[in-house]
C-alpha cells in the first residue's frame, strides 16, 4: 500500500484554500481504489478466512481508520469501514465500495474547501 499522507494533503488544501489537480486525483480516485482493494478485497477477505466475517470487518475497519492518522475522524472512518465491509461481504462488489468511498471523500472535500 503506497504511503498516502492524507492529513498533510488536507492541511495543504486548507492553507492554499483550494484543491490542486494532484490532490483531486489522489483523494477522489487513487485513494478510494487503492484503499478498497487493500482493506476490503485483500485484508478483509484474508481475515474472513481465518477469523470469520464479524472480526474481519471489525479489524479491517479499525486498521482503515488508524491509517488515516486522525484521532478526530477515527470514529467516522471506522463506521465507514464497517459499512463498506458489510457492503462488500453482502455483494462481493468492490466497485460499489469504491463509489461509496469516492462519494464520502467528495463530501469531506467539500466541507474542507468551503
Amino acid at each position: 500500500l503506497p504511503e498516502f499522507k492524507i492529513q498533510e494533503t488536507i492541511q495543504n488544501i486548507i492553507s492554499a484554500q483550494g484543491v490542486s489537480f494532484n490532490d483531486f486525483i489522489n483523494i477522489l480516485i487513487l485513494a478510494p481504489i487503492i484503499e478498497e482493494l487493500y482493506f476490503r478485497k485483500i485484508l478483509m477477505m484474508h481475515l474472513q478466512k481465518t477469523i470469520g466475517s464479524f472480526w474481519a470487518i471489525f479489524l479491517s475497519s479499525m486498521l482503515f481508520s488508524a491509517v488515516h492518522f486522525n484521532i478526530i475522524s477515527s470514529p467516522t472512518l471506522f463506521t465507514l469501514g464497517i459499512y463498506l465491509g458489510l457492503i462488500y461481504l453482502l455483494t462481493n462488489n468492490l466497485i460499489s465500495c469504491v463509489i461509496i468511498h469516492v462519494i464520502f471523500n467528495s463530501t469531506m472535500l467539500l466541507f474542507i474547501v468551503n
